[in-house]
């Protein structure tokens, strides 16, 4: 039977949006169904002839239509939800990012880490931050310096949190100038609370699988002094509650710490043990149309 919803006048319309959704395809585009034919999520033309080639000169991460953390390996695109993922070069200097065991990394009143499965699913992947059994309130904290910005570098923090019997986080990054810049932020909701030296619009949160979050700071000035700086991040009961005295039984979940110069965080960059410490995420795309 006829759908009474249509007549014979709505037949051109109807032709016309199909064809315009159709026109509307695009490389990388996710968006469409995922049985559309040909595969989007690759570097073939959707119309027209020519070739497409495309070069990275390292490894590189990326979050998948999932949520999922993925790792890709030197010369592979990566596609995220919104399509083709490209980036310019940047620098993790953290080292370790991924391990708080080491010597690096300073840990305030918190019990030696363990492992759990991080936000690639993997497990081992991640690390869970338990705060020690305290006597009073004190700080519960990870922090990594770094002594090499230039003055007046805008830089970027983020790592993948996941809550467990804590549901609240401090991240803080300290500047040459020797202010701090701050943000409470809330797993369980997925929002942020109280910001001192940074705005809502330096700051994102992004769901992922499994209850993990990727919290962003970026665009922060690092200012000029005899301050090294560093990023920081403070277990916290509550907003605005970052000194609490433990009991050692109350933590979150962290993985893939990141800390770069840039306006905005990039995807998150593997630390490698080699002579150059770290790995640089650059890329180069190049289109060739016959």
């Amino acid at each position: 039977m006829a759908n009474p919803d249509y007549t014979a006048q709505d037949v051109p319309t109807c032709a016309a949006n199909l064809d315009s959704m159709v026109s509307l395809k695009a490389v990388g585009e996710i968006g469409n169904p995922l049985l559309e034919l040909p595969l989007l999520n690759s570097l073939a033309f959707a119309k027209g002839v020519g070739s497409v080639t495309f070069a990275r000169a390292s490894v590189a991460t990326y979050i998948d239509r999932y949520g999922v953390v993925q790792s890709v390996a030197i010369d592979v695109p990566r596609f995220e939800v919104n399509g083709l993922l490209m980036e310019g070069p940047r620098t993790n200097v953290l080292q370790h990012n991924n391990d708080p065991t080491q010597g690096i990394w300073s840990k305030s009143n918190l019990t030696p880490p363990s492992t759990v499965p991080g936000p690639d699913g993997v497990a081992g992947s991640g690390t869970r931050l338990l705060e020690s059994n305290d006597g009073g309130a004190a700080l519960h904290a990870l922090q990594q310096n770094y002594a090499g910005f230039s003055d007046n570098d805008l830089v970027s923090g983020s790592a993948y949190l996941e809550a467990d019997e804590l549901s609240w986080i401090r991240l803080v990054i300290t500047g040459k100038d020797g202010a701090a810049h701050t943000a409470f932020v809330d797993f369980t909701n997925g929002v942020f609370g109280g910001l001192f030296n940074v705005t809502s619009d330096q700051m994102q949160l992004v769901q992922l699988a499994d209850n993990w979050w990727r919290v962003k700071m970026n665009g922060v000035d690092i200012g000029s002094g005899g301050t090294t700086p560093f990023m920081r991040i403070d277990l916290a009961t509550d907003n605005g509650v970052q000194l609490y005295q433990g009991d050692g039984t109350k933590g979150i979940n962290v993985s893939r710490a990141q800390l770069e110069v840039g306006a905005f965080a990039s995807s998150e960059i593997p630390y490698v043990f080699c002579p150059i410490f770290l790995i640089v995420n650059s890329h180069n795309y190049t289109p060739h149309v016959a």
